[in-house]
């Protein structure tokens, strides 16, 4: 059975993908706001309004929101991301309106004090201290800036440790008013559920604050690929190289040919990057490419951990494998790739969480929820030639490239300058 998509009135949209036999159901409320939506002066709001709605929202504290979903032994979570915000919670099929009640309190309803806020500004900037102890985790952040530079999508979704504790009340409760509206909601509903009673539950617990609230969105300004490059040094067993290239928005036409292109150069053990540089070359233990797409913008980025001494080499291969898919890909390589993503999505409907997610995601990209017949007939109709088209793209100008730990950001660059 398809996924189906419904309108509460003139806002909240709810997508249903009902699995008859299973008899537990995840449901998310999806946010269309998230870090890139965030001015300079509310860098890291919307991860502090995510970590806030779990002081207490509805009529239960902090404790209480917990407690009752694991009563009856289910949980929820959230997170955020660039582009959105979201609320999700797995539980019993029987306990379906208690998941849906809880998830809608936390995304609409949250209440916190001034308590609250500076007890999880402290935890944020915990979580901000973390990750700053990472290695890899702080190269991440440094690559998304030096692929998108002072825009938005570049900054950080936690923020910094000044912006956060620079958060008044009033700040977090104005950002979380004009980002969360029944035009920036989307419900979604996976598993042990009708549809009859998915809808009836969504349109009671959402009906109302829709037709009280003005459904809009802040504006978006699409952001510029920048080929920048940032380094950080630091004292560390490894060097933490990621390198960017260009790719298209997740609602392209060639997207599917730039995730398939991902795939083959690090997307597993048999791609390129795996054969080259950890089984012939050993530089590495594990790199990784894959398609990363946003809304009006994508990345192909490969990252990977090697000696000081290798870097310089082990970035200079990357590009050369990238480069040589513009002149050869071979029907082994295309097959394996779209028979890996396609049965990664039939893997994943299986379980209600990701088909949740992946209904979600769709509507957000297509605006409406895709057949999965849909999808395999556009990666099965992939030629040699989209792929190659696709990494010619990427290669249209100079990368990105972040780099953390000892080794030399010129001999790092050297390396890159081979794309033209």
């Amino acid at each position: 059975m398809s996924a189906v998509l419904h309108k509460i009135g003139d806002g909240v949209r709810v997508v249903i993908d009902p699995m008859p036999n299973v008899r537990s159901v995840s449901c998310g409320v999806f946010v269309l706001a998230g870090a890139r939506d965030e001015t300079e002066e509310e860098h890291g709001g919307a991860h502090l309004v995510e970590h806030l709605a779990f002081k207490g929202a509805g009529s239960r504290t902090g404790f209480e929101l917990s407690r009752d979903m694991e009563t009856v032994g289910g949980w929820t979570n959230a997170d955020t991301s660039h582009e959105r915000t979201a609320y999700y919670a797995r539980a019993l099929s029987d306990d379906f309106t208690l998941a849906m009640e809880i998830i809608r309190d936390l995304a609409l309803f949250p209440h916190a004090d001034e308590t609250a806020l500076e007890q999880e500004k402290n935890v944020i900037l915990q979580e901000i201290a973390e990750a700053a102890d990472t290695p890899d985790d702080v190269m991440l952040e440094l690559l998304q800036q030096a692929s998108f530079g002072g825009h938005s999508l570049g900054g950080s979704i936690l923020g910094s440790a000044a912006s956060v504790e620079g958060f008044s009340l009033d700040a977090v409760q104005a950002f979380r008013h004009e980002a969360i509206n029944p035009g920036t909601v989307i419900v979604s509903i996976a598993g042990g559920v009708s549809v009859d009673r998915a809808l009836s539950t969504a349109s009671e617990l959402y009906g109302a604050w829709s037709r009280e609230r003005k459904p809009q969105r802040r504006p978006r300004f699409a952001p510029r690929f920048t080929s920048g490059f940032e380094h950080q040094r630091a004292d560390c067993d490894q060097s933490h190289l990621g390198i960017a290239f260009p790719a298209v928005p997740a609602g392209d036409d060639a997207a599917p040919a730039f995730r398939v292109l991902g795939e083959i150069l690090g997307g597993g053990m048999s791609s390129r990057l795996f054969q080259d540089i950890r089984e012939k070359h050993g530089l590495a233990y594990t790199i990784d490419a894959a398609y990363e797409p946003y809304s009006d913008a994508g990345l192909i980025t490969v990252t990977t951990g090697t000696a000081d001494r290798y870097t310089q080499k082990t970035a200079g291969l990357i590009v050369e494998n990238l480069a040589s898919l513009v002149t050869s890909v071979t029907e082994e390589e295309l097959g394996r790739a779209v028979k890996t993503l396609l049965a990664g999505s039939i893997m994943a409907m299986e379980n209600p969480s990701s088909r949740m997610d992946q209904a979600a995601g769709q509507v957000i990209t297509h605006g409406a929820p895709i057949p999965f017949d849909l999808v395999a007939e556009k990666y099965n109709s992939l030629t040699i030639e989209d792929v190659k088209k696709a990494a010619q793209m990427a290669l249209s100008c100079p990368p990105a490239a972040a780099l953390v730990g000892g080794a030399s950001p010129i001999s790092v660059r050297e390396a890159l300058c081979q794309v033209s």
